[in-house]
This record gives C-alpha cells, sequence and structure tokens, in this order.
C-alpha cells in the first residue's frame, strides 16, 4: 500500500504526466488491496489464467494506439467487451505481458522513436506529440525503456558522433 500511496502522491504532483489510464490503475492497485486486507476478499487462480480474445487484444490496442495522450479511461474501454475494469485490466495483461498503462507508454516510446529518425524536430515537440507531459517525462521514461536518453538514442539511430554535435 505504501508503494501505490507513493505512485499515487507523485501523480498528483505531477499532474500532467498522470493521464486517465494510471490513474485508473492506481484506483484498480488500491481496491484490490483494500478488498483483499479488509473485506475478505480472495483472489482465485483459475479466473485470472484466460486473456482477451486476439481480436479483443487487437481492438484494445488500436484504441490504445489512437489516443496516445492517455485521455481514454479504462471503463470506456472495458466496456466496449463488455467487461468489468479489472477483469478488462487483468486479461489485457495476460494477452499482452503489460499492464495498460505500461503499455500505453511502450508505444509512446515507439512513436518517439519513429519520429526522432524521420524528422528535425526538438525532443520538447516529440515528447508532447506523442503523449508525454514535457521533455524531462520522456527522457524519464525513455531512458528506463531503453537504457539511454532519448538524445543519446537519436544520436545512435542517426550515426552521429559526439565530436559533430
Amino acid at each position: 500500500m505504501r508503494h501505490v500511496g507513493a505512485l499515487m502522491l507523485e501523480g498528483l504532483r505531477r499532474p500532467a504526466e498522470a493521464n486517465q489510464l494510471f490513474i485508473d490503475h492506481m484506483m484498480l492497485a488500491f481496491a484490490a488491496h483494500i478488498a483483499q486486507t479488509y473485506g475478505g476478499w480472495q483472489r482465485v487462480a483459475d479466473a485470472a489464467r484466460g486473456g482477451l480474445s486476439p481480436w479483443q487484444v487487437r481492438r484494445a490496442c488500436e484504441r490504445l494506439d489512437s489516443d496516445l495522450g492517455g485521455t481514454l479511461s479504462l471503463q470506456q474501454i472495458a466496456a466496449e467487451f463488455d467487461l468489468s475494469v479489472s477483469h478488462f485490466s487483468r486479461a489485457f495483461r495476460i494477452s499482452t505481458g503489460l499492464p495498460p498503462h505500461q503499455w500505453l507508454l511502450r508505444q509512446r516510446v515507439k512513436a518517439a522513436k519513429q519520429l526522432m529518425t524521420l524528422r528535425d524536430l526538438p525532443l520538447s515537440e516529440i515528447a508532447i506529440s506523442v503523449g508525454f507531459a514535457n521533455q524531462s517525462h520522456l527522457t524519464k521514461v525513455f531512458s528506463a525503456q531503453v537504457g539511454v536518453s532519448p538524445a543519446a538514442w537519436r544520436r545512435e539511430a542517426l550515426g552521429i558522433r559526439d565530436s559533430e554535435t
């Protein structure tokens, strides 16, 4: 609970970086903890076995990909499949290997990489255009996923040596 609270606090400190999927994900974690700890709810191992059908995965990914800004809520996407938010989130994670918010962040990084290799745009513009709050947010997420900063990745991808910059 401490970790969920710390993440929520960080989201409140940086509201521009906390999109609807992040908020939904944190609220699900909070509700699951309360239900399990204080409500006597127990996870049923067999219930978490199945994921989404291939057409559902494709459609959910299309919906998330079409809204890199993260304004769609999990409720809206889950409703398209007549599923509860918790069931959809669990099934999405089983099917894709990532929770919806993390999957969306990966797509944003992928889109940023494409823009960095195709256009000579400043990183701040790329960050905004792919749904990050600002260049700092892009750099934080990109570095965590890729292992290098966006600027370093761009130099390598374009074959630019440090002496040329």
